[in-house]
């Protein structure tokens, strides 16, 4: 960062691919830069094609984690594969990686090998963002509106959260504060618009 010297390079692929016969993952554009997780000397990235751990230090691969749903028919578009990213469906913490390496299921993986602690499956729940906490693994859906809490050692449900966006068709929506022990976000109807404070251990509900 004080130099710009390239220090190491990583190729995102899977371990098992040959370049001339694989297409290409893309993830379509979305105009929203690609994030990766963080926890301690590893950093966990969202490629189309997986999960893929990298030491900080060295540059190494650690672990891959290829999505499942590489299996299933994909659309192809001008010579490419795409797969939906899932960038924001992820959150690294006390050496756990929350993730959804599977369609329709919830996973917590172990960030020094990738090896699963649990999965629970979301039956048909909608998931597109994860937080994690010293207690519970937060996911929210597509409009961050359904939040539901899940105990970080046996994925037991331990809250279902409803907050409430004053417009969903407004791309612009609401973001929700994540703090210490409190979540708080929007709690909207058609006479007012207020706000919804939740503790992010036990899903206790306050309103302002």
């Amino acid at each position: 960062v004080e130099s710009g010297k390239l220090l190491w390079y990583a190729r995102l692929d899977l371990p098992d691919r040959v370049d001339d016969k694989v297409p290409v993952l893309r993830a379509p554009p979305t105009g929203v830069p690609h994030r990766a997780v963080v926890d301690g000397q590893t950093a966990v990235f969202n490629a189309a094609n997986g999960l893929h751990a990298v030491g900080l230090v060295s540059g190494k691969r650690l672990w891959t984690r290829p999505y499942e749903y590489l299996s299933l028919p994909l659309a192809h578009h001008s010579g490419t594969t795409t797969a939906e990213p899932r960038d924001t469906a992820m959150a690294a913490r006390d050496g756990l990686l929350a993730a959804t390496p599977e369609p329709g299921r919830l996973a917590l993986l172990r960030m020094a090998d990738g090896v699963s602690v649990w999965e629970r499956d979301l039956h048909g729940e909608d998931l597109a963002h994860v937080w994690l906490t010293d207690k519970v693994v937060v996911t929210a859906d597509t409009w961050l509106q359904r939040v539901h809490l899940f105990d970080r050692t046996d994925a037991t449900l331990v809250k279902q959260i409803r907050f409430s966006q004053p417009d969903i068709e407004n791309p612009l929506l609401v973001q929700q504060v994540h703090t210490t022990g409190i979540i708080c976000g929007p709690d909207c109807d058609k006479r007012s618009d207020g706000i919804l404070a939740v503790d992010s251990t036990t899903g206790e509900i306050g309103r302002a």
